[in-house]
């Protein structure tokens, strides 16, 4: 069964994980996560600050479609990392229209 998320839904829970990623904060690109180098966690550090911070501003939105455009995100983030299309990712490298791509893409979600 697909979830549908409204467009407007969508919009806001994307502009919160994108506001909740600090401005300055920029991820090196790496091909591979390499175990010994605490930058290659960037990434899933971030996402897992972001999912705990998100908690915050559950009371007017559904926690599970915040958590799933915020998985989207990094789904985005991972991708740039791994294809080095630049040498740092930051928060307005995010094209809002990749992340949707993904969602659109799952098995379980679809922005209408």
């Amino acid at each position: 069964m697909v979830t549908l998320i409204r467009e407007d839904q969508f919009q806001q829970c994307f502009e919160l994980v994108i506001s909740l990623w600090p401005a300055d904060m920029k991820i090196k690109s790496s091909a591979e996560e390499d175990l010994y180098d605490p930058d290659s966690f960037g990434l899933s550090a971030l996402y897992c600050d972001i999912y705990k911070r998100t908690l915050d501003f559950l009371e007017d939105m559904d926690c599970r479609m915040v958590h799933i455009v915020n998985y989207a995100v990094f789904q985005v983030a991972r991708a740039k990392s791994r294809s080095m299309e630049a040498e740092f990712i930051t928060r307005d490298s995010i094209d809002i229209q990749q992340v949707k791509a993904v969602l659109n893409n799952s098995l379980a979600w679809e922005v209408a």
